[in-house]
């Protein structure tokens, strides 16, 4: 074996071995996401390396990991926002021009719904520029990471799209008056078109502000919001 093949087998057992001993792990005894060598609560958590986030991309709120662990939302869209990379993975058995065409056209419902998700994380990721790869893509852009300051020109990059759209002001006590109103049990799509019918005829407090695009939508932590 070469020089180089001696290398990459040496960085690809450092990597796995990081993985397993440093995975972010959802831990039930105090609802915590932690690396899986802290199996005790209150555990003295292993050493991360200080490059840990070449690997596994950027630290992201404990409340992101949770809805992904219960399924909630994909790990597509909080991944790519970590690492600053987008994989399609994803080879036709016949490669057409057209295929390469819809992958270039889903960038901008892509990028909605990355903004969708870092309109509520750290401001840092607003404007993070993630870099697409696919199976066509040249090797330095296949091999290159999102992080790189030297990618090449020619590679597709996109960000988060953050549009502030309408500004709900949701809140516990007004649902649960809607309920009572409409006399239903649950909420679900019907129930809010009728509720928004309601206060757009009787400009109700719902309607109060909610051009107001320099605010995004609110709630309060009351379940029923």
């Amino acid at each position: 074996p070469t020089d180089d093949m001696r290398s990459d087998h040496v960085d690809g057992y450092c990597i796995c071995k990081v993985l397993v001993q440093n995975s972010p792990v959802l831990h039930l005894g105090d609802h915590a996401i932690r690396p899986l060598g802290a199996c005790k609560q209150g555990g003295t958590p292993p050493p991360v390396p200080n490059d840990f986030a070449s690997i596994m991309g950027q630290k992201l709120p404990p409340r992101l990991y949770y809805l992904m662990l219960h399924g909630i939302i994909s790990h597509k869209l909080p991944q790519a926002l970590a690492k600053g990379e987008w994989t399609d993975k994803s080879q036709p058995l016949v490669e057409t021009r057209q295929f390469r065409e819809l992958l270039n056209e889903v960038a901008g419902y892509r990028q909605v719904a990355l903004g969708l998700v870092a309109q509520h994380l750290h401001k840092s990721f607003h404007n993070k520029k993630i870099l697409c790869k696919a199976f066509w893509e040249s090797s330095q852009i296949r091999q290159a990471l999102g992080t790189d300051t030297n990618i090449p020109t020619d590679a597709r990059i996109i960000s988060p799209s953050i549009e502030t759209g309408l500004r709900w002001q949701i809140r516990g006590q007004a649902v649960k008056r809607e309920m009572e109103r409409q006399g239903v049990t649950k909420v679900d799509f019907r129930f809010c078109l009728n509720w928004h019918a309601h206060e757009f005829e009787t400009d109700g407090p719902l309607m109060h502000g909610i051009t107001d695009s320099s605010a995004f939508p609110t709630f309060n932590g009351d379940l029923w919001s």
